[in-house]
């Protein structure tokens, strides 16, 4: 955490207006990331910035991790930015959908006793090796359901060819190698230690791969009514706060969302709990979905100046 620390956005209007939203929306989620670390936020004009000494204009761009590191915050009178939203082609590369990320870029979930030998099915992404740890971290029944939900097909392929290949004979981290070796729609180095040693296979699991697109309500609706599951798990991931869904939509609209999937799982008759990364950053441990039936985006969001007009 990143307590006692002060940032400022400085006003700045884009050089390109059709990109004037995008720079509105990525300074909400940059924001949301820097309120879940506990940076108190201001936005100001550069004739105030003798007053900061962390700053970056409206609009910019960062390596997050880097950006929310206690060193970046030691270094005085520290102006970011890598880039900024007139950057086409960083914009393009952020839009971009149809990638696999070959270790997932979250810590592992926290699983409180109770929820051991719990839940008959879970639903997660496909982005690292999720079709393996989560139901060994939940320690699932036998007979349970796996669903990989997934907007990339892409990612989707390849969880596919990683169940059906890999086996305790062969060597996972030599399979993901040569599947990957070879693809442009990597995130994340091709080296990286994956870290696969404390984790099986389950073959007395049911594992099925679903594409979804989790901003299409009526296609999350169908899914959640065709499930015969009772108690389910939805491992939500960051996808209300995540880089390139935040770039097209406002916190709003992202918030709105949220709460029409929420009241779609609450709506089915069926326990559903989720642990997800919320639309204004806040970090959601595993819950029941009831208990997210009225939250509200943290009131700090109103010192963006559109905010409130974004609102009404």
């Amino acid at each position: 955490m990143l307590k006692n620390h002060k940032f400022a956005w400085i006003h700045r209007e884009s050089k390109f207006s059709s990109l004037s939203i995008f720079s509105r929306n990525i300074t909400e989620f940059v924001t949301s990331v820097l309120f879940d670390n506990g940076v108190d936020v201001y936005y100001i004009n550069e004739k105030d910035l003798d007053n900061f000494s962390h700053a970056a204009y409206v609009g910019s761009l960062f390596n997050i991790d880097e950006m929310i590191s206690s060193e970046t915050f030691l270094k005085p009178k520290n102006i970011l930015c890598a880039y900024d939203v007139d950057c086409l082609h960083e914009i393009n590369r952020l839009t971009n959908l149809q990638i696999h990320f070959i270790k997932n870029t979250e810590d592992d979930i926290p699983i409180k006793k109770e929820f051991e030998d719990f839940f008959d099915c879970c639903i997660c992404l496909s982005s690292g090796l999720n079709i393996f740890t989560i139901p060994n971290i939940l320690k699932m029944p036998l007979g349970s359901k796996v669903i990989i939900a997934d907007i990339s097909k892409h990612s989707l392929k390849i969880n596919k060819d990683i169940l059906n290949k890999w086996n305790d004979s062969n060597d996972i981290d030599l399979l993901i190698q040569s599947l990957i070796q070879n693809d442009n729609n990597i995130l994340f180095e091709k080296n990286i230690n994956l870290n696969t040693d404390n984790f099986k296979k389950r073959i007395d699991l049911k594992y099925e791969f679903v594409e979804l697109n989790f901003f299409n309500l009526d296609a999350v609706k169908r899914l959640v009514d065709n499930l015969d599951s009772k108690k389910i798990f939805w491992n939500l991931s960051n996808c209300f706060n995540y880089i390139p869904t935040a770039l097209i939509f406002d916190i709003n609209t992202r918030y709105k969302i949220q709460q029409d999937f929420f009241n779609i799982l609450n709506d089915s008759g069926k326990d559903f709990y989720v642990e997800c990364t919320l639309a204004d950053g806040h970090y959601q441990p595993i819950t029941h979905v009831r208990n997210l039936l009225n939250y509200k985006i943290d009131n700090r969001f109103k010192i963006l100046p559109w905010y409130n007009e974004l609102s009404k």
